[in-house]
């Protein structure tokens, strides 16, 4: 009867050490993570206080994407003329797709492009989303005329591919490099201080992706009370 009862404690511990493998796994991808655009390496530096724009990309699921781009409070004359992202090969080959969900300011929609038709100075992406380089002016109500992505403005947009196979970590999948630059995304700004200078912007590495400590920790945890438990038994 004991004998019964240790073999069971034990399996039940062993199920422990399992769920802590199984909980590692799924730690490996956030299913929300965000770049901070703090880093200059082309161009000239922005004014204000570094990160001068955000990325954040976020699992929705049935394979699709919301990705929300946001100025974080650029001074007058500054604007985003392009930003470009990598994306994992299988994802590639679906295509990609975008709706609006939100936006914030009075701005033309990006044009997506991918592969990338153009490069972030002497880098090339997949994916470029290209905005408006002409100021215009308002027309109509919650409308715009070639108006440009600037000051605070925030857009959010849901990506999807013909796979409907898509994820945020699919963004993460590979930084671009060539002469000792290296980087996963890039924006281009545009319109800096009085002689309207530009600058290439980008961040390494991206926030939010989680480590596998907890994970770690819990099958740790359930394989040492697995052996104390085969010790009790075999030494009572």
């Amino acid at each position: 009867m004991i004998q019964h009862q240790m073999l069971r404690g034990v399996r039940a511990l062993l199920v422990v050490g399992l769920l802590g493998l199984a909980t590692t796994g799924a730690r490996v991808i956030a299913n929300t993570y965000t770049y901070n655009y703090d880093q200059v390496y082309t161009g000239a530096t922005p004014p204000g206080t570094a990160p001068w724009l955000s990325a954040t990309f976020t699992d929705v699921g049935s394979g699709k994407v919301d990705l929300t781009l946001t100025a974080l409070g650029m001074p007058s004359g500054e604007f985003v003329s392009a930003w470009w992202f990598n994306l994992d090969d299988n994802a590639l080959l679906s295509g990609l797709k975008y709706t609006l969900v939100s936006r914030s300011g009075l701005f033309t929609l990006p044009t997506v492009q991918m592969p990338a038709s153009t490069k972030s100075g002497p880098l090339r992406f997949d994916v470029s989303f290209a905005f408006s380089t002409s100021a215009g002016s308002p027309t109509g109500p919650g409308g715009s005329d070639s108006k440009r992505f600037d000051g605070s403005d925030t857009l959010t947009v849901q990506l999807s591919n013909a796979g409907n196979n898509l994820q945020a970590v699919d963004f993460l999948s590979a930084s671009t490099s060539k002469g000792g630059l290296v980087a996963d995304t890039s924006a281009f700004i545009q319109g800096i201080g009085p002689n309207g200078l530009s600058s290439h912007v980008s961040d390494n590495p991206p926030t939010g992706v989680p480590d596998r400590t907890a994970g770690i920790q819990l099958t740790l945890l359930g394989i040492l009370l697995v052996f104390e438990s085969r010790r009790r038994f075999q030494h009572p």
